[in-house]
């Protein structure tokens, strides 16, 4: 069995995460790390952010899953100007890109919020949450 089609966008996000050149990536619950933690900058960790679904008269269903990812940028002389260049990367490679391979109808970067702290500003880190929307298709019964 196939898995799950929402899988299968997050498996193409992390992948694209890869060729803006983030390091260290995957899905947040299973490989992510604590900003101090990491030791492969930049990483990226793909979250899950939940789904919406809109049933119609038919036997289609249309959700809206939102994807975060929560990325760290450390041990470069200027991590807030490197996540710009990270950010700009993965913006352009899913605007490139929009369907994700076929398996979607829009896939969209639609912002990031940057979480700074005393600790993380003192380190020399920026840690931001870049957030990713994805509208697909799928038949009843057949997500």
């Amino acid at each position: 069995m196939p898995d799950a089609l929402v899988l299968q966008i997050a498996d193409n996000l992390i992948a694209k995460s890869l060729a803006a050149g983030v390091k260290s990536t995957g899905l947040l619950t299973d490989v992510g790390k604590l900003w101090a933690e990491e030791t492969s900058p930049p990483a990226a960790y793909l979250g899950d952010a939940g789904e919406r679904n809109e049933y119609k008269p038919t036997r289609r269903i249309s959700p809206t899953a939102g994807f975060f990812f929560y990325t760290i940028v450390k041990d470069v002389p200027a991590p807030t100007r490197t996540f710009y260049g990270l950010y700009k990367a993965l913006k352009n490679i899913i605007d490139n890109d929009p369907s994700l391979g076929g398996l979607c109808e829009l896939a969209e970067l639609i912002g990031y919020q940057a979480l700074n702290t005393a600790a993380n500003i003192a380190r020399n880190t920026h840690v931001a949450d870049v957030f990713v929307e994805v509208q697909y298709k799928h038949d009843r019964g057949g997500a």
